[in-house]
């Protein structure tokens, strides 16, 4: 455990996690927070945002009456609670959707699948759905291992291994998804944007590819024969063009100051 993480930290962490509405929320701050200690909070959560935007850290600054040391001590924390975040999704974890969600600057973001060796537990199970999602500027989107997932209106920009892939017999389908640079050219041929084969796994998967679309600089997917499987997930859902993934995600996925509109759907 961090030094900074001492059992009094955590008991505020605890209550954090317990509060349950805004109004909840804005009661505990302000017991606990000066009205200075309040501003001061806002203003770093907002320069926590603009960060994760890509926004400069002079302009940061003046946007939330800082000081550029400020900003760069956000930007340090903001990166490492980062740098090593995945969304791991294992031992037979079931329904489960990963919306809205900005993933960037990253290593890998996420497993679906625990192992290779780990189909008595996971087989059946693994259902999930990836709904307007942002990859940018990672090593790799979803390894999926005998799930059933659903990817769609996502925006996978600048990544350089895949966007997904399927093994050990799971169900992949990708649907209106964006494709911007990924896998560049001279990288490994066993990668794609959408794979089915992956250098040390045991099987391939199967994926279902439906309306997205590719820019030049993104290399071909590396399908293998006979790896393709139509399936239809079995909730209602609507998906948005593959052409305008990149604007939408770019502007609403992730976190947003309290009251920004959101997404219509």
């Amino acid at each position: 455990m961090s030094e900074w993480r001492t059992p009094q930290v955590d008991d505020l962490c605890d209550a954090v996690v317990a509060l349950r509405t805004r109004d909840e929320a804005a009661s505990f701050l302000r017991d606990v927070c000066t009205l200075h200690e309040l501003e001061v909070l806002a203003h770093r959560w907002h320069a926590a945002q603009l960060l994760d935007r890509g926004i400069p850290y002079a302009e940061v600054a003046r946007t939330v009456h800082g000081s550029t040391a400020t900003v760069t001590r956000v930007e340090s924390t903001l990166a490492l609670s980062v740098s090593f975040l995945s969304v791991d999704i294992t031992h037979a974890a079931d329904f489960i959707t990963v919306s809205w969600t900005r993933y960037t600057n990253h290593d890998d973001t996420g497993i679906v699948g625990h192992s290779d060796s780990n189909a008595a537990q996971d087989s059946g199970t693994l259902r999930v759905t990836y709904d307007h999602d942002l990859f940018q500027n990672v090593a790799a989107g979803p390894r999926v291992r005998f799930g059933s997932v659903h990817i769609f209106s996502s925006f996978f920009d600048h990544v350089t291994y895949y966007a997904a892939a399927s093994t050990m017999g799971a169900n992949v389908r990708v649907e209106n998804s964006y494709f911007a640079a990924v896998t560049a050219a001279g990288q490994d041929p066993a990668y794609g944007p959408v794979t089915t084969d992956l250098p040390g796994s045991d099987a391939p998967g199967f994926v279902d590819l439906i309306g997205n679309h590719a820019d030049g600089a993104s290399a071909p997917n590396a399908v293998m024969s006979g790896q393709t499987n139509s399936w239809t997930p079995p909730y209602p859902y609507a998906a948005d063009a593959a052409t305008t993934a990149p604007a939408i995600t770019i502007q609403c996925a992730g976190p947003r100051a309290i009251g920004t509109a959101g997404p219509s759907n």
